[in-house]
């Protein structure tokens, strides 16, 4: 509490002006003008020697390593498959139904209508004129006259079928008491006094068992699978862990047979057990490749599983002759990488000194690209030149700003930096600025939190006491 109080303090009494806003938006609405030339990948590199292969092959063994494999046995426990076990008789099934009857039970409908009395202090005496009268007239017409609710007493006081919770706990208490056609007496709630009719009623009835035997077998075969499985999930895990070396005894205990898998690597599994992540996990875990069975393995609520290695094979170093070939080709491609870099850098010395870009492009034979008016968030341009355009310095008098730019592709481009123009706060509306001072006084205030923490930390003294 009192360091969220520190904390408030602090970041609270932090602010921005006009002026931060203002600069926020001449950098963020900045545009800027450049030319720039794509220099490609080289295509002519010299041939590698073995002894190069050779050497870069000690340097960087470690990335041309197998992966680590392991193939496992396992012993699986499955509600789903305990369930299609079992063969109930048709005593154990018609006993079921009649414990289940509930389930099996149709909801009654129950539909009512009301007539609403508002005015308390006229109330019993209204009840009184539409019991005398509803001995000659309908319970919809008096609704219509006297009810308080206009939207049901359009309907001739009808609120359509009830369901239990729906309605105020006194008025459902009468409703769902009374039997099709009674008419109740006033019953008092927040709203005023009701008289309350049912004006149908459908009994919920229990559906015969030979409607829903097929359900009732599916009901009886899961409610005894999960006690099994249950059951046999403990002996799984007691008689596993008391038998760390092998499978047997637990497959032999709990009645299931012991399944195998081919080879797997931590990241990647096949389409069988393996391919659940926490099976990989385990497998590969410092115990099991120890030689010891696995803990039980939880495969969602229904399955259970236990395994072991049945074998591994570490990651080793691969020969060289498996690998020479993708050596020299990342041999060639860094060469080729290199001598691209070198000769932008070529072409950049020449623009230093005064050679024009566009003419150097075109004696080389490449592109010349004229990119005028760039925004900040421009994505017609590859993203690295873009960055490169607004991460440069700032053009001085005459001369641009000239860098080397490396793109993915493993080319590079030559960019000249013209000239920078400042956003105008013009084009950023009253939303857009109370958006961005809000932001920049959030940032204001972390920094402002952060110094204050670094001081007293570096001001901190602290004492150990020797006694315990």
């Amino acid at each position: 509490m009192i360091m969220e109080q520190f904390q408030r303090t602090i970041v609270e009494s932090s602010f921005s002006t006009d002026y931060d806003v203002e600069q926020f938006f001449k950098i963020q609405n900045q545009t800027r003008s450049a030319h720039f030339v794509t220099v490609p990948l080289s295509t002519v590199v010299a041939d590698v020697g073995d002894d190069e292969v050779q050497a870069y092959y000690q340097d960087h063994v470690d990335n041309y390593r197998t992966e680590a494999t392991v193939a496992i046995e396992y012993i699986e426990l499955s509600l789903g498959d305990l369930a299609k076990s079992i063969n109930p008789t048709s005593a154990q099934l018609e006993m079921f139904y009649q414990e289940q009857q509930d389930a099996f039970r149709t909801d009654e409908r129950r539909k009512i209508s009301h007539i609403l009395l508002a005015d308390k202090n006229k109330a019993s005496e209204q009840a009184a004129e539409i019991k005398e009268r509803l001995k000659t007239s309908s319970f919809e017409t008096l609704a219509s006259e006297f009810s308080a609710d206009k939207l049901s007493a359009s309907k001739g006081g009808d609120l359509g079928l009830i369901v239990a919770g729906d309605m105020d706990p006194d008025f459902e208490e009468i409703a769902l008491g009374l039997v099709e056609g009674e008419v109740s007496e006033p019953v008092k709630t927040e709203f005023g006094y009701h008289i309350i009719k049912v004006t149908e009623l459908t009994p919920g009835v229990v559906k015969p068992y030979e409607e829903v035997k097929k359900i009732v077998e599916l009901g009886f075969k899961k409610v005894e699978a999960e006690n099994i499985f249950y059951e046999l999930g403990e002996t799984l895990a007691e008689i596993s862990f008391e038998n760390p070396d092998t499978l047997e005894v637990a497959a032999e205990s709990i009645g299931v047979a012991i399944h195998q898998t081919e080879n797997f690597t931590r990241a990647q599994g096949n389409t069988d057990i393996s391919a659940e992540e926490s099976v990989r996990e385990k497998a590969f875990s410092e115990d099991v490749l120890a030689g010891n069975n696995s803990e039980v393995i939880e495969l969602g609520s229904d399955r259970i599983v236990v395994l072991r290695v049945l074998n591994h094979s570490p990651s080793k170093a691969r020969e060289l002759s498996e690998v020479s070939g993708l050596i020299e080709s990342r041999l060639k491609g860094d060469s080729a990488k290199q001598q691209t870099l070198e000769l932008a850098k070529e072409l950049k010395a020449l623009v230093q000194s005064g050679e024009s870009l566009e003419l150097l492009a075109k004696e080389k034979g490449f592109s010349f690209v004229v990119a005028d008016d760039l925004g900040r968030n421009n994505g017609d341009l590859p993203w690295e030149i873009n960055r490169a355009i607004f991460v440069g310095a700032k053009p001085k008098s005459d001369q641009p700003t000239t860098m080397v730019v490396a793109l993915e592709s493993g080319e590079q481009a030559v960019v000249n930096l013209l000239s920078v123009t400042e956003g105008a706060l013009a084009k950023a509306n009253k939303k857009e600025f109370g958006i961005a001072r809000t932001n920049i006084t959030k940032l204001l205030s972390e920094g402002d939190f952060d110094a204050v923490l670094s001081d007293l930390q570096a001001d901190a003294v602290v004492n150990l006491s020797e006694q315990l």
